[in-house]
């Protein structure tokens, strides 16, 4: 038995020299997704961390990146407004902890999520190329996290080491999946125009489980504590030939609206957008869908502020 554990002590120690190496090596290297998408999140907390006074937070995937017009949200409520949405290999629940960065009183954060089950971190490339060497933006992660971004980082380097090489790293290639497509509020502003092809079995009603509704809650407490307010709002769906009924996601709601503590605030079938008004995915719309959302969206927030003074 000793035996065993002098190995087992000896096994963790060598994981831990050759990851602090691995680490130490990728550190100096210097960061090597600097212009990409996923990098638009530390401009993001930059602008979430320089607003103290009370404002919206807009937490979500790509839906919100791809589907939001801010200056609209903002002219109409009077409150500034931060952007959050990244990507949905994120999952909800890092993308809930990047409002937790600051997160004051009289804050409203706003969660469109497109997938209410969606909790867990999916891509440990997408984590690591959001916050690469800024080590104070470690903190969207949590301790579930811990494992995978340890078993995914060998990966990340060797990533790092072969951009580093090719020069690929510090290329800054436009596009429109690019840090730079996005504008100060954390949008994407590069104007866009409708190339998806919807077909059958594309779209589905979201399903919600106990697991989410409790991280929801907790999150909506957590606000609570910090005098800010949580909210829900649509996210774009696409309605048409293919589309569930609009029954179906009338019956959804109800079933978030029963077990959710917390307000949604808008009636999902607000947010039914025909499919010429979607950009390259499902939930991407055009620059055209993303003003119309957000004035629907604006308009949701303004009802509910007067039904709460």
């Amino acid at each position: 038995m000793k035996k065993f554990i002098l190995k087992l002590t000896a096994l963790f120690a060598l994981l831990v020299l050759a990851y602090t190496l691995v680490f130490s090596v990728t550190v100096s290297l210097g960061p090597q997704y600097t212009h990409s998408y996923n990098a638009a999140f530390i401009d993001k907390a930059e602008r979430l961390k320089s607003i103290n006074e009370p404002k919206i937070i807009l937490v979500g995937n790509s839906n919100l990146a791809f589907g939001i017009n801010s200056e609209i949200i903002e002219q109409k409520t009077g409150y500034k407004v931060v952007n959050m949405g990244l990507h949905g290999d994120l999952g909800n629940r890092i993308q809930e902890n990047m409002a937790k960065i600051n997160l004051n009183k009289g804050d409203i954060v706003i969660a469109c999520y497109t997938s209410f089950s969606d909790d867990e971190l999916k891509s440990t490339i997408s984590a690591y190329s959001s916050v690469e060497n800024h080590l104070d933006l470690y903190r969207v992660f949590s301790t579930k996290d811990i494992v995978p971004m340890l078993q995914g980082f060998p990966e990340y380097a060797e990533k790092i080491v072969r951009r580093k090489i090719s020069g690929e790293g510090q290329i800054n290639t436009p596009s429109i999946y690019s840090r730079d497509a996005f504008n100060i509020y954390g949008d994407i502003s590069t104007q866009r125009s409708n190339i998806i092809e919807f077909k059958e079995n594309m779209l589905t009603v979201p399903v919600i489980d106990n697991k989410s509704i409790a991280r929801m809650n907790s999150f909506g407490k957590y606000c609570e504590k910090h005098e800010a307010t949580y909210l829900v709002a649509g996210y774009p769906i696409a309605y048409g030939e293919f589309s569930p009924s609009e029954n179906e996601y009338r019956e959804f709601q109800k079933i978030l609206e029963e077990k959710l503590n917390y307000d949604v605030i808008s009636d999902f079938t607000d947010y039914f957008f025909d499919y010429s008004l979607f950009f390259d995915t499902k939930y991407h719309l055009t620059s055209h869908g993303a003003d119309i959302r957000s004035e629907q969206l604006a308009n949701d927030i303004l009802a509910w502020l007067e039904n709460n003074k």
